[in-house]
């Protein structure tokens, strides 16, 4: 069975998703009935993820309603306003890049659409795009996902790493999802050019490309070999292709990566920014990276952001964490090209920047609730 391909007109590569579930819309191969439709507050945001112009919220029951200029929606037709997403059911964890995703359902099984990993970038352009979510074969039940390159990585059960697409970080391509138990167990990772994770005991290990000093070992020098990360012992970790970021244990804010990704100040060097160092804030659980921007959420449920990006303000890129009390209590937060988006702990999404529904002209910088009271 095919596993998905991209958009003519779009270019780059497949994301993660996790799937809903309802007997009033179509339902991925082989999909099982779903247990979420009967937990308590069933159509509450748990999870919210953006890239690009898109924007993806899934349910407590599985489903999950997508927005924006991108092809996150696995539909054919872009929506600006939220929609209910064809094919996603049984979902316990959902995200998405521009040109498409991928889901995991609540028995381990991957779904994906848009742009297909196993293919070369010069045979995508001559696929059809099919955006109904398929079954990719021979994946065991994986807990996570991460795609925001042109390979798919998950972790399964015991938190072993799975792969296939172009594997950059060892300069391979895997035609099928392939193990690599050398790398041991993790809890949370990011992989792109490199490849950073989150094991239990709390350390970090990093491998892969370091162009960028992403492999936060004080050098912009590459290597196949992962070796941990000089952080305290962490809680949480969260990346992007340019730079990483944990929650220590103490609630350190911790980063990494390319100068102008680090909440930092001014004028870093890339040597001193590829070493890992403490960021003065309030205490921080947990975080995300892209588009120029970041964000830490506190202990409060407060939402620090820095860079560049609308939702943050008007002005100049921030280069230390700046406190956005217009996002209210935050319990997740995403970030897009020019906007952030996030789920507050009343179980509202606000959005605020540039964001892809309807925005009155100039004015950039204003949060505002979604309306998802019609999915």
């Amino acid at each position: 069975m095919a596993t998905c391909f991209s958009r003519p007109d779009l270019c780059a590569v497949v994301l993660l998703a996790l799937l809903g579930c309802s007997d009033d819309e179509p339902e991925p191969p082989d999909a099982p009935s779903c247990p979420l439709e009967s937990v308590d507050d069933p159509w509450r945001p748990v999870q919210i993820a953006a890239d690009y112009r898109g924007v993806m919220v899934r349910f407590a029951n599985g489903r999950a309603a997508c927005w924006g200029n991108s092809g996150v929606c696995p539909i054919e037709k872009i929506p600006s306003q939220p929609v209910l997403a064809n094919g996603i059911a049984c979902s316990t964890l959902v995200g998405v890049v521009d040109i498409g995703g991928a889901s995991v359902r609540q028995d381990g099984a991957v779904l994906v659409w848009g742009a297909d990993p196993t293919l070369k970038q010069q045979e995508w352009e001559t696929q059809t795009p099919p955006w109904e979510p398929v079954v990719v074969p021979g994946v065991p039940p994986l807990t996570s996902l991460s795609h925001p390159g042109d390979a798919v990585w998950g972790l399964d059960a015991d938190g072993r790493v799975w792969s296939w697409g172009k594997i950059t970080p060892w300069g391979i391509h895997h035609e099928v999802p392939t193990l690599s138990p050398e790398l041991g167990a993790f809890q949370s990772f990011f992989a792109s050019g490199y490849f950073c994770g989150l094991r239990a005991d709390g350390t970090v290990w990093c491998f892969g490309g370091n162009k960028g000093g992403q492999l936060g070992d004080g050098t912009l020098v590459s290597r196949s070999e992962p070796k941990p990360v000089a952080v305290p012992a962490s809680n949480a970790y969260w990346g992007d292709p340019t730079a990483s970021c944990v929650a220590t244990a103490e609630g350190e804010l911790w980063c990494w990566g390319l100068p102008e990704r680090l909440p930092r100040g001014e004028d870093v060097d890339p040597l001193e920014a590829a070493t890992p160092r403490p960021t003065p804030m309030p205490p921080v659980r947990s975080g995300v990276l892209g588009y120029n921007s970041g964000c830490a959420i506190t202990l409060e449920d407060d939402l620090y952001c820095w860079g560049a990006n609308s939702a943050i303000s008007t002005a100049v890129a921030h280069r230390v964490p700046t406190y956005i009390p217009d996002a209210g209590k935050v319990e997740q937060a995403a970030i897009g090209e020019g906007f952030i988006c996030v789920i507050r702990t009343d179980g509202t999404v606000w959005c605020g920047g540039i964001v892809t529904y309807v925005r009155p002209p100039g004015e950039s910088y204003r949060w505002d609730i979604v309306d998802l009271s019609h999915i």
